[in-house]
C-alpha cells in the first residue's frame, strides 16, 4: 500500500520550525521512522510529513495528499494529540476515502480518547512495526477498531532510514543542545524500563510491555558503521533513559564501540544509583569517549525524590555528580520543580544541588501527571492545564492546583536567570 506516516509534533514549539537550532525542534522520530522502515522493506511505499516543516495545517494536509496515499497514520505524545486529530479532521474533509490510523503514547494509555474520534479508522496501541505490516497486507481487513501491535524482536529490525526526512536539515546539523560538535546523530539501543518512578510509571510497560527489550551489541554496531560511513558524525547521543542497566551489554560496548567509532564522543542517560554502584563501569566509557551524562537528579530534597518514588536519595545525587566530574563528564541535571507542597527552603535545596555539584546543564521540568502514570490517579483532578495542548512538563507555566509557582519561580530565576530569560 502507499501510505504517509505523520509527525506531530508542533504543539510545544510551533509551526515551521525545523532546522533552527535546537533538538527538540529536529529531534528525530525514532519510532516512526521505524514503523516506515519496515513497511517500505515489506514492499509498501511509505512516506514522512513532519508537521514541523510546514506552515499550518492545511499546508500539511495539502502536502499529504499531492503524495496520493492510501493510508496516512499518525503517532502522537498526550501533548500532540489534539493538533494530530485536528490534521486527520482536515485531511477527512478532503478525502474521505483515505483510511487513517492513529499510534504513539497517548492512544497506548487511553484508546478511548481515539475512539470518540469518527475521522480515525484504526487505533494501533503498543508498537507498530510488525503489525502495521499485517495490516497493510491485508488492506485491514478484518481488524478491529483497536488493535494492539505486537512487540516486534528488536535485532529483527533494520536501523531506520533517516533519509525518510530532511535528515541534514535537521538533527544532523540543527539537533545540538549541550555540545555543539557536528554532524550529530542519536541512536536508540532499547525499549522500556523496569523502574517505577511515580511520574512515568506504568506508561512504559503500557506501551513497551514489562520486559526491558535491548538490542544486541552487534545490531547496534551495524547502525553504528552506517551512521560513519554515511554522515561521519562528531557527536553520538545515545537517547535511552538507561544505557547504562545491564552490566554484561555495557562490558561487550566498551570493546567494541572503539573498533567501529574511534572515539567519537558519545553522551547517555542515566540513574544517580546505578553510576554510585559502577564507577569503574563509568570510567571505562569515559575512557572510550564517554563525554556527557544526563542524570535524573529530580530534586535535591528526599521528600521531593520520595514523592516521586524515585529510588534513589540526595546523597547518591550528589555521589554520582562526584564520580563523573572526577571523570571529566559533563553533566546535563535533569530536575523537577512543583512538587505539592514544595517550599521556598526545599527548592533552595535543589539549587544547592545544582550549584554544588557544578551541574554543566540545568534542564528543569515542572511536575506534570501525565495520563498513564502513577500520580495522575492522584493529582489529575487537580490539573492547571484546561486540554492536552497545554501538557507540557516544560517550566514556564502552573501545572496543579495548590503549588505556589510564583514563590518558585521567583527563586529560579533569581537563581538561574539563563535558563529563565
Amino acid at each position: 500500500m502507499k501510505g504517509v506516516l505523520v509527525v506531530p509534533n508542533v504543539t510545544m514549539h510551533g509551526w515551521n520550525c525545523y532546522a533552527r537550532e535546537g533538538r527538540r525542534h529536529n529531534s528525530l522520530p525514532h519510532g516512526l521512522l521505524s514503523v516506515a522502515t519496515e513497511a517500505n522493506r515489506n514492499g509498501h511505499h511509505v512516506t514522512i510529513v513532519d508537521l514541523r516543516r510546514h506552515k499550518c495545517i492545511e499546508d500539511a494536509v495539502n502536502d499529504t495528499l499531492l503524495r496520493d496515499p492510501e493510508f496516512v497514520g499518525v503517532g502522537a505524545m498526550t501533548v500532540d494529540f489534539p493538533v494530530a486529530c485536528d490534521y486527520l479532521k482536515r485531511l477527512k474533509e478532503k478525502a474521505r476515502h483515505v483510511t487513517t490510523v492513529m499510534g504513539g503514547v497517548h492512544v497506548s494509555i487511553k484508546p478511548e480518547d481515539a475512539e470518540k474520534k469518527a475521522q480515525i479508522d484504526y487505533i494501533l496501541t503498543g508498537e507498530g512495526e510488525w503489525t502495521l505490516c499485517d495490516m497493510l497486507r491485508d488492506y485491514f481487513v478484518g481488524y478491529e477498531r483497536v488493535v494492539a501491535g505486537e512487540p516486534p524482536d528488536l535485532d529483527a529490525l533494520l536501523p531506520i532510514d533517516r533519509e525518510l526526512i530532511d535528515y541534514r536539515g535537521g538533527e544532523l546539523y540543527h539537533g545540538g543542545q549541550w555540545h555543539s560538535a557536528y554532524p550529530f546523530v542519536t541512536v536508540m539501543v532499547g525499549r522500556g524500563c523496569p523502574h517505577k518512578c511515580a511520574f512515568c510509571y506504568p506508561v512504559s510497560d503500557t506501551v513497551f510491555g514489562p520486559k526491558v527489550r535491548i538490542r544486541s551489541v552487534a545490531h547496534v554496531m551495524m547502525e553504528l558503521k552506517h551512521l560513519t560511513r554515511q554522515y561521519h558524525p562528531a557527536y553520538i547521543e545515545f537517547i535511552d533513559d538507561l544505557f547504562t542497566l545491564r552490566r554484561k551489554w555495557v562490558e561487550e560496548f566498551i570493546r567494541e564501540y572503539p573498533k567501529v567509532c574511534g572515539g567519537i564522543p558519545f553522551n547517555v542517560a542515566c540513574r544517580a544509583d546505578i553510576i554510585v554502584k559502577r564507577p569503574a563501569m563509568f570510567e571505562a566509557l569515559r575512557g572510550i569517549g564517554l563525554d556527557t551524562v544526563n542524570v535524573g537528579l529530580e530534586s535535591g530534597c528526599q521528600r521531593h525524590l520520595d514523592y516521586l518514588e524515585k529510588g534513589t536519595t540526595v546523597e547518591q545525587n550528589y555521589e554520582a555528580c562526584r564520580t563523573l566530574k572526577r571523570l571529566g563528564c559533563r553533566i546535563v541535571g535533569n530536575i523537577i520543580h512543583g512538587i505539592p507542597g514544595e517550599t521556598p527552603s526545599e527548592t533552595m535545596q535543589t539549587v544547592r544541588l545544582v550549584k554544588d555539584c557544578d551541574v554543566d546543564y540545568y534542564s528543569p521540568a515542572f511536575l506534570t501527571p501525565y495520563p498513564g502514570c502513577k500520580l495522575h490517579e492522584t493529582l489529575g483532578k487537580d490539573l492547571v492545564p484546561s486540554d492536552y495542548a497545554q501538557m507540557n512538563r516544560h517550566a514556564k507555566d502552573a501545572k496543579i492546583e495548590g503549588v505556589e509557582y510564583d514563590a518558585i519561580m521567583t527563586i529560579l530565576k533569581a537563581e538561574f536567570p539563563k535558563a529563565f530569560k
